[in-house]
């Protein structure tokens, strides 16, 4: 009886330990499935990461692409624009030789039109620096002044300038750059750029020194003004001093102005 009883007992622990087993195996089977579950993960991880990568690698590539066609476009742009202008700027300067020579041509050949008193010898001199406004011959016709004309009595540095009437004033619209002359007797000079003038446009001289040309009284009349003019600056003709003593002087512009119809 106790011998069946072991057996029993035995028999019993068996089935226990079976049972055990059988849920270690099954515990076993779920790591090793939960262990398949993170590989995949990981390995899915690992490709994702991988595909980033290659992606951001492709970007990087093409921005890098991107940035030296740019870099290429513009450098060719440069060397476009720098012959564009190398080109524009020897078409300017042909142009301008041409013009220069056209007008010499025309200056010598007393083809242009003149503005302005006779150049010869005067009377009378004034002896300071003075800036000349002649009233009694205004531009005739709208055109092109070319340069200018004065009879010197001594060496001078002259601008010329264009001044147009607006209300009560003479407004200096233009001024030529101050030429050096020092040749005596009748002298002709041309302006660096020619200017636009209209009908009824005043022409000023302004004179380093005053005695460098002469004038004569009573058969003009050319104003006065001891300081220089300013672009845009308006002069007012009661502020212009001479009026009763109606100077000429030995002055002018050279052009090429509209023909009357």
């Amino acid at each position: 009886m106790a011998r069946i009883n072991m057996l029993l007992v035995v028999l019993s622990l068996w089935g226990l330990a079976g049972v055990a087993l059988a849920q270690i195996d099954e515990i076993q089977s779920d790591r090793a499935q939960y262990s398949q579950t993170v590989y995949m993960i990981d390995d899915e991880e690992n490709s994702a990461t991988s595909n980033l990568s290659d992606e951001l690698n492709d970007k990087a590539s093409n921005k890098a692409s991107l940035e030296q066609a740019l870099a290429a476009i513009k450098q060719e742009k440069a060397a476009g624009l720098a012959k564009t202008n190398l080109l524009r700027a020897k078409v300017r300067q042909f142009i301008q030789q041409r013009i220069e020579t056209l007008n010499t041509f025309l200056m010598d050949g007393d083809l242009l039109d003149y503005v302005g008193a006779e150049l010869i010898s005067r009377s009378q001199i004034q002896a300071q620096a003075v800036t000349l406004v002649d009233l009694a011959n205004p531009v005739p016709q709208s055109g092109v002044l070319t340069g200018g004309g004065i009879y010197l009595a001594s060496p001078t540095q002259i601008k010329v300038t264009v001044l147009r009437s607006i209300r009560d004033r003479l407004i200096p619209l233009w001024q030529s750059n101050s030429i050096e002359l020092t040749e005596l007797g009748e002298n002709r000079f041309m302006f660096t750029t020619s200017v636009n003038v209209e009908q009824g446009d005043i022409i000023a001289y302004q004179l380093a020194d005053g005695a460098s040309v002469q004038f004569d009284k009573g058969t003009g009349d050319t104003r006065y003004l001891t300081k220089p003019l300013a672009l845009g600056e308006g002069i007012r003709l009661r502020s212009l001093k001479g009026k009763s003593e109606r100077r000429a002087y030995a002055l002018g512009v050279y052009g090429l102005l509209s023909q009357p119809q």
